[in-house]
């Protein structure tokens, strides 16, 4: 290849690398507003791996040349020149122009690789920051949505099993109002983080919304799910969480769910869902499985003692799907305040 042909070469691919660029950027905007954030993250990262190569590989090509360049220039500098000084001067000025013009290049791509790097460091950055959750730094609701997708496509072309758990902390409203919303805001971390540690690695510990989270357990069938809910429940039952002054006491509630055949995530997630109404119904600091028909209660002979003894209230976290329950129990409630306080009242 003549140095001509190799110059226009290496300017080509530096403007590709570019354009490239320009593409991996469009895509990542693409990828904020898009449903299938997943895919085009994958796109992005892919993108960004092969920009770092192309400008590793053109540096290393042209540094390449300029040392071939190099040692053509000091071969024709210990030639005779007795009879050949002009031509010989002449080939020296045109190997200086050559070096002179390979090492701006070269000092172009330098600049133009440190570029790269820093934006692809800012899009991995801003990728990062769309999926996790400010607060609690955990995965958010969309990644979440992400991973369940793809789990759930697993799923029905291996049949690889999937577990799902939706978990909510119970009476989190009156911490906020007894305590103020930092003090909330404090045990949402500290929730997060022992949800974290009481998961496998390989399992997805999100936050849902709220003071809701979720954990998505690949390769787990329904027993091994209710087993490591209990778990959870009774390890965060045992610990106090810190606020400014004090410290207190949180427990929670869940629901639990294996994927079904032909289920959508929005089904999935739904069955999870009534899962923790009839758990938030019963008395609250439990777990519930859904297994496609009823709700039926799971637990740890610790846990099924303990919480067995709660009463339910009258206003749950979550209303219930059919309006008339919610009124019956609203009800029942009320007729068991009135007959407590004809008790208490004199005769």
């Amino acid at each position: 290849m003549s140095s001509t042909s190799f110059l226009i070469g290496v300017g080509v691919l530096l403007s590709l690398s570019h354009l490239v660029l320009g593409i991996g950027t469009g895509l990542w905007l693409r990828h904020r507003d898009a449903r299938d954030s997943q895919r085009e993250s994958r796109k992005a990262q892919h993108l960004l791996a092969f920009l770092r190569q192309l400008a590793g590989s053109m540096a290393e090509d042209v540094d390449t040349y300029q040392k071939q360049v190099d040692t053509a220039s000091t071969t024709l500098e210990n030639l005779p020149t007795q009879d050949s000084t002009e031509v010989t001067d002449l080939v020296f000025s045109v190997v200086r122009d050559m070096v002179q013009s390979n090492q701006q290049l070269k000092d172009q791509l330098t600049s133009a690789e440190i570029q790269l790097k820093q934006q692809a460091a800012e899009i991995e950055d801003c990728l990062s920051r769309s999926l996790t959750d400010a607060l609690t730094g955990l995965p958010n609701r969309r990644a979440l949505d992400d991973d369940l997708e793809r789990r759930l496509a697993g799923w029905h072309r291996r049949g690889a099993p999937l577990s799902i758990i939706l978990i909510d902390l119970d009476r989190f409203k009156s911490i906020n109002d007894t305590y103020g919303h930092t003090a909330g805001d404090q045990v949402l971390q500290q929730a997060a983080q022992l949800l974290k540690s009481s998961f496998r690695e390989m399992d997805l510990v999100a936050r849902f919304g709220g003071e809701e989270f979720a954990v998505v357990l690949p390769n787990t069938v329904g027993v091994d799910a209710q087993t490591a809910v209990c778990k959870a429940i009774d390890k965060i039952r045992s610990i106090e969480f810190s606020i400014p002054g004090r410290t207190l006491q949180v427990t929670f509630s869940a629901g639990v769910a294996t994927v079904l055949e032909n289920e959508t995530a929005a089904e999935f997630i739904n069955r999870a869902d009534k899962a923790l109404y009839r758990s938030k119904e019963t008395g609250r600091n439990r777990a519930h499985f859904h297994d496609g028909q009823q709700a039926i209660l799971v637990g740890s002979a610790e846990t099924v003692a303990t919480t067995e003894q709660i009463t339910p209230e009258s206003e749950p976290d979550h209303m219930p799907d059919n309006p008339t329950a919610g009124l019956q129990l609203a009800c029942e409630d009320l007729r068991q305040h009135v007959a407590e306080w004809l008790n208490k009242t004199p005769r």
